[in-house]
């Protein structure tokens, strides 16, 4: 994992992980438009009712109050695959630059669970396409949806580090 990702703390974690959601343009989501809080907590719901077992427990926990530790670390572990794709650099960069400015706002438990939890089924999901628009252009095009995306998230879940499984279980 990066250096610099995994220096921040739960708290600086979660909110590159919120800056980056901002920071993501529309053209980057399948329809060419970013979808809203509400609809990822109605994916997050469909999610959590259908998935099997080994991800519903850690659904649970990234979606419940509480366990700012655990969505840290699993935020992390998102921005750090993120930034492996040259597309979205840019944007895990900013997002990092905006994580250590000092705020006064509490992070919602809530929308950061939601956050976490489509991002997290999205981040093995997004796939590069070229347009030749002017000349090439890579992007990352996230898409997913139901069955997809409990697929995706629970194979996210299998994959993370022994330690931080344990704590999602």
């Amino acid at each position: 994992m990066n250096d610099r990702i995994s220096s921040l703390t739960a708290e600086q974690a979660q909110r590159a992980l919120l800056a980056f959601f901002d920071l993501l343009p529309d053209d980057l989501w399948k329809d060419q438009s970013k979808p809203s809080v509400a609809r990822l907590e109605t994916l997050a719901d469909r999610m959590e009712g259908s998935a099997p077992d080994e991800a519903r427990a850690a659904l649970k926990i990234l979606r419940s109050e509480g366990n700012a530790g655990v969505k840290g670390e699993v935020a992390k572990v998102i921005l750090d695959a993120c930034r492996g794709q040259d597309a979205l650099l840019p944007y895990v960069e900013q997002a990092l630059a905006k994580s250590s400015e000092p705020h006064m706002m509490a992070i919602d438990p809530v929308t950061i669970g939601v956050i976490i939890t489509v991002l997290a089924a999205l981040s093995s999901k997004y796939r590069k396409t070229s347009t030749d628009k002017r000349g090439k252009k890579t992007e990352v095009v996230f898409e997913g949806g139901g069955a997809k995306l409990i697929d995706s998230f629970t194979g996210f879940v299998k994959a993370l580090p022994k330690k931080l499984l344990e704590k999602l279980a």
